[in-house]
């Protein structure tokens, strides 16, 4: 699983130049993310799901 987690985001980083990952901190700024820790914090999200199948549904994600 991991593997192909970091794969996606490499395909997407390789197609989207210019696009930076990152994240919203807590004073609500924009924190850029290298690639490694993009990586690892979408496997971490992942598990998190897996373990208790919590989300959003997709009808509620805005286009």
């Amino acid at each position: 699983m991991a593997e192909s987690v970091q794969r996606l985001i490499t395909e997407i980083t390789e197609e989207s130049e210019g696009y930076q990952w990152g994240e919203i901190d807590t004073a609500n700024e924009f924190q850029p993310l290298g690639e490694e820790q993009t990586i690892a914090m979408s496997l971490s999200v992942l598990q998190d799901y897996q373990k208790g199948k919590t989300g959003i549904s997709g009808d509620r994600v805005p286009e």
